[in-house]
């Protein structure tokens, strides 16, 4: 696997894992509304209830480049191991 398709792969597990914390959130307001079913308050709001931000931050050059030599470090590893 090359580091852009690992760069890839990682974008898709970020999106698979925020996708599955936005459904438990919902089954999670739901249930959390039943509680106001019969009362005269109403419930929170969902970004009240369990925010979810959309803001991540952004890997330094410097975390990058440490990342990326770990990779190429353990993908030779492999080959090395594979090969002999």
């Amino acid at each position: 696997m090359t580091w852009s398709e690992f760069e890839l792969c990682s974008i898709a597990h970020k999106r698979k894992v925020e996708r599955e914390q936005l459904l438990f959130r919902e089954v999670a307001y739901q249930v959390h509304c039943l509680n106001y079913l019969f009362g005269k308050k109403q419930p929170p709001e969902k970004d009240r209830f369990w925010p979810i931000s959309k803001k991540q931050a952004q890997r330094t050059k410097e975390e990058k480049s440490l990342i990326k030599a770990a990779f190429i470090r353990a993908q030779e590893e492999y080959k090395a191991k594979v090969s002999g």
